[in-house]
């Protein structure tokens, strides 16, 4: 998304919520640096502080699309039923994870 994209979705969205997990370890607050695991600290509390904002949102997003996955979807071996919904590749991964972007972006947009 450029600049002049990013605009355009603030103003047809009549918001500038845009919620980023890629945490750069430098700029992680003191407080949090002590924590087991700073950067999962870190997101932790902007997905906390989020959810607060987004209200009903949540909740409508569970109805329509669940977890990613429920606990009885594992086989033996930890595997998601059905298999294909495991990757054997990198390459595998993201095809399934752009898939899963673009299903939920035409989703969000009706």
């Amino acid at each position: 998304m450029n600049k002049q994209q990013l605009i355009q979705q603030i103003k047809e969205k009549k918001s500038f919520l845009c919620v980023g997990l890629d945490t750069d370890l430098k700029k992680i607050p003191q407080h949090l640096l002590s924590e087991e695991d700073p950067i999962f600290s870190f997101n932790k509390a902007i997905i906390d502080a989020t959810a607060d904002y987004l209200g009903p949102a949540i909740e409508r997003n569970y109805q329509r699309w669940g977890e990613l996955f429920e606990p009885e979807q594992l086989d033996a071996d930890n595997r998601l039923e059905p298999l294909e919904r495991n990757p054997r590749s990198y390459e595998e991964a993201l095809g399934q994870l752009k898939e899963w972007i673009a299903e939920r972006g035409e989703w969000l947009d009706t």
